[in-house]
């Protein structure tokens, strides 16, 4: 049964595409690695693909703790370190893939001795990867596990140019690279100050259409009515007299309508001011009764 497991491990690896053949795990082990590089050869700046494949026997390793720590310098990545699993029967095969490209001084061919600094035709850069570590986080012992330790081939890097450029630049004037770095970019003004400015300028730039919009529609408004003009004293006086009929305090009364009394002094109307102002001092209390038959004489009289 076992060899049956491992024989159907390996057709189904066989067919997940990638490379060769991923080897079941060996007799023991619960992990087994194979590695690729794609192209094995690549022109300077080429991107290369590296390619990690982990088989793992999920009854006693867990797929999803395990992680790779890849080492690729001078090479640096230009996608991210991608992971694929595949499960057949009770193993699990994890394809770890990240694209390189180196484009420094240290992928570059040597350069020709007749000519220092300058790239020869067709010359080599070999780059030796250091090795990459596979890891189990195992949740027992809550530290990283070593698995395993992978070393990859060796990657030829080859100059882009060709017999007829090297023989036409160096009649001109021998092509020749510097390694020194590039000087520091420099600003005018500070990035987090320039992005400060442009949203304030951006929130400026909305402010003045809302201001538009908000005088629009107060245009669009009907306008206010008029104010009531404001009622004459007298009036006012007779209102206060209404006001005071129903209240308990017969003071209330006595005041409104000794007011009713000024207000027709001021009207001309003695006779019916003397009314008023005898009924607001009268010995008891104004009756209401009396009130309302003055106000309606005056009103009548008016």
């Amino acid at each position: 049964m076992r060899r049956l497991g491992l024989l159907a491990l390996v057709g189904v690896a066989a067919g997940c595409g990638g490379g060769g053949e991923v080897p079941a795990v060996p007799e023991g082990r619960y992990v087994s690695v194979s590695r690729s590089l794609e192209p094995k050869a690549a022109f300077f700046g080429e991107p290369v693909t590296a390619r990690l494949d982990v088989v793992v026997d999920t009854h006693h390793l867990d797929p999803a703790r395990v992680r790779v720590a890849p080492s690729t310098f001078p090479y640096r990545p230009y996608t991210e370190l991608s992971v694929a699993r595949h499960d057949t029967g009770r193993y699990a095969r994890l394809t770890f893939e990240v694209g390189l490209r180196c484009l420094y001084y240290a992928c570059l061919p040597p350069p020709r001795a007749d000519f220092p600094g300058a790239v020869a035709y067709r010359d080599q850069r070999v780059t030796r990867f250091k090795a990459w570590h596979v890891y189990y986080d195992d949740p027992q012992t809550r530290k990283p596990r070593h698995l395993s330790r992978v070393w990859w081939p060796s990657l030829e890097a080859v100059s882009n140019l060709d017999l007829t450029d090297v023989q036409v630049t160096f009649q001109q004037s021998p092509g020749r690279i510097s390694p020194a770095p590039l000087p520091a970019v420099t600003y005018r003004l500070p990035p987090p100050l320039t992005a400060a400015l442009l949203l304030l300028g951006a929130a400026l730039l909305l402010v003045y259409p809302a201001v538009l919009l908000l005088r629009w529609r107060r245009s669009r408004r009907p306008p206010p009515p008029p104010p009531a003009p404001p009622l004459p004293p007298l009036e006012r006086a007779l209102l206060l007299v209404e006001w005071a009929r129903d209240r308990v305090d017969g003071e209330d009364r006595r005041k409104a309508l000794e007011e009713l009394a000024f207000r027709l002094d001021e009207a001309g109307r003695d006779q019916q001011a003397e009314s008023a102002r005898r009924l607001a001092w009268s010995a008891g209390s104004p009756s209401p009764e009396a009130a309302d038959e003055l106000v309606e004489e005056v009103r009548r009289g008016g």
